[in-house]
């Protein structure tokens, strides 16, 4: 099975050779050597560790509030946050209670 190709950079190798145009002879094209050529290097994404700040002050207008925001809280974290990724929650406000943690 062939290998895949490289996934071309074609303005950073156009970059890479312009400046040698003037002295590589030949047809008015630009001239791509071996040496001009540049790829795409993809970096994986790797977990992260994520803390989310929540008011829970009275003025957040209490318990359902908090709840919405919970649920928008674990919803994101379900179809965003890649796997691996530790987060937790920190509710501050007139009392100061243990981050929950996932």
């Amino acid at each position: 099975m062939p290998a895949a190709a490289p996934d071309l950079a074609l303005s950073a190798t156009l970059r890479a050779a312009a400046p040698h145009q003037h002295i590589r002879h030949g047809s008015p094209a630009v001239v791509i050597r071996p040496e001009d050529v540049r790829v795409w290097v993809r970096a994986k994404r790797t977990a992260a560790n994520i803390l989310f700040l929540v008011d829970a002050s009275g003025s957040m207008g209490a318990r359902e509030r908090m709840r919405t925001v919970k649920g928008a809280i674990l919803s994101l974290c379900r179809r965003r946050i890649k796997s691996g990724t530790v987060w937790g929650s920190l509710p501050f406000g007139a009392i100061v209670q243990r981050p929950s943690c996932r």
